[in-house]
């Protein structure tokens, strides 16, 4: 997944628009919403520190999926790509609902489900019956 689709799903399982975001981070709603869509290519580091900040998210985690190297220069490494890592305080599960909500393959209301659970609190024993749903949305749609 790109890191604006991976921004978009993040901001909007916090429940918050893009002028909410804007206000928070600096950023203007309409960058933001660019980085979103794809129109604009990766974020400059001084935007990301920005993003991380009004996200409450690890800046160095943001730059790492967003691309660039650990260190969070501004030099953009192409083969340091994001990988199965999720932010801090990402709950496990929430890559698993991105991959069904990105699958072409998947129905629109699995996707709509997958959507509405992300911004849901989850208790233990609903991680576990969710991680069962994900491997059999996973199965059916293969």
């Amino acid at each position: 997944m790109d890191f604006g689709k991976y921004l978009k799903q993040f901001r909007e399982s916090k429940s918050l628009s893009i002028r909410e975001l804007s206000k928070r981070a600096n950023v203007s709603h309409a960058h933001i919403s660019q980085i979103e869509t794809g129109q604009r290519g990766t974020p400059k580091a001084d935007t990301i520190k920005k993003l991380a900040d009004g996200l409450n998210w690890d800046y160095e985690e943001l730059m790492r999926l967003a691309g660039y190297g650990v260190s969070g220069t501004d030099q953009h490494s192409e083969n340091n790509q994001a990988d199965d890592t999720l932010p801090p305080g990402v709950p496990d599960y929430y890559k698993a609902f991105l991959e069904v909500i990105d699958d072409p393959n998947v129905s629109d209301a699995s996707k709509e489900l997958a959507r509405l659970l992300l911004k849901t609190p989850l208790q233990p024993e609903q991680l576990d019956l969710l991680r069962g749903m994900i491997a059999n949305f996973k199965a059916a749609n293969k």
